[in-house]
């Protein structure tokens, strides 16, 4: 089955397709649900700490 979306249309209907799976992972997996929740909590705090540029991008 080939797809026929070229370009723009083709990055739209992938980010749509990657935005479906994540929300069923999101109903169906645990270990999902608790990665996300860390990510928002620790990424502004990532972010906050006083580091070098370095230090910060290995952070994140």
């Amino acid at each position: 089955m080939k797809s026929e979306a070229k370009g723009v249309k083709r990055i739209m209907l992938a980010g749509v397709n990657s935005w479906q799976g994540l929300a069923s992972s999101w109903r169906s997996e645990a270990a999902i649900r608790q990665e996300i929740i860390l990510l928002l909590v620790l990424l502004p705090v990532a972010l906050w700490v006083d580091v070098s540029a370095a230090e910060r991008a290995l952070l994140l």
